[in-house]
């Protein structure tokens, strides 16, 4: 299955009554975090569905977010118990609209978050999705140490290592990009703040070969502030703030990674 290319563009009301959004026409899917709930976020992309929407347990609202975006709310979790997350997979095995960027074999995508690390807890996950019960069966950004790594299918798979951990105080806005699968040559990257940070050289179509229990187990999620198991098992669970989480069906350019960092809310 492949995700359709939308065209068109998030309405102001979406955007906060601010300026242009970056790459709008390919922004899929955003939670902006500022609604002030504990419980739902309402998915504002364009491939939005009541599927997508983010369930949340546990977290706080508070004032707080990043700056550059006017300093809306954020969303708090506290390292011990509180998560978020979206389903990839419904109960029954069939990906949801966002399930289907992560498939067997991906479509171009990216991702987008604002990020305030509470913690200097090592092997802590930001975000993560999985199709089984243990972290290597899925991908995600997480910080080890002093390493910030985006990496897909397992650890020793295909990686991104950044030695810069993101800072405990203040935010940080952190991109990672997935190639076209029609390109033979990929690279994925990694931006801080709008700078790239890192590179993997994929290779000729080595990004074909992901972990296709995230497309074909039920239950599959996309998890914020820990890793969620398909049978709703928790570990990982990370201290941090997050604010406008965004995934898009493009492959981001640096350029438009320094425009989401410089605030376009």
């Amino acid at each position: 299955m492949s995700l359709p290319l939308l065209t068109g563009c998030v309405s102001q009301a979406a955007a906060g009554g601010g300026g242009a959004v970056t790459a709008a026409e390919n922004l899929v899917h955003w939670w902006k975090m500022n609604e002030g709930s504990t419980t739902a976020e309402t998915d504002y992309g364009l491939a939005a569905t009541a599927d997508t929407d983010m369930v949340m347990s546990g977290v706080t609202s508070s004032a707080g977010g990043p700056t550059e975006n006017g300093t809306p709310a954020m969303i708090e979790f506290d390292g011990v118990s509180d998560d978020a997350y979206v389903l990839l997979v419904d109960s029954g095995g069939t990906p949801t609209a966002i399930g289907d960027i992560f498939n067997s074999v991906p479509n171009t995508w990216s991702l987008s978050l604002w990020l305030k690390d509470e913690s200097t807890t090592n092997g802590t996950y930001k975000t993560w999705w999985k199709g089984g019960a243990t972290w290597s069966q899925g991908m995600g950004v997480y910080a080890s140490g002093s390493n910030q790594v985006f990496w897909i299918k397992s650890y020793n798979g295909y990686k991104v290592t950044k030695t810069s951990a993101v800072p405990t105080s203040g935010w940080r806005n952190v991109v990672v990009t997935f190639p076209d699968v029609s390109v033979t040559d990929g690279y994925m990257y990694i931006y801080f703040d709008g700078v790239e940070a890192a590179s993997f050289h994929m290779g000729a179509g080595a990004h074909t070969v992901v972990n296709t229990n995230i497309s074909s187990t039920a239950n599959t999620r996309l998890s914020f502030g820990c890793a969620k198991a398909p049978n709703g098992s928790e570990n990982y669970h990370q201290a941090c703030a997050m604010s406008d989480i965004r995934v898009y069906n493009k492959t981001l350019s640096g350029a438009e990674a320094a425009a989401i960092a410089a605030g376009d809310w």
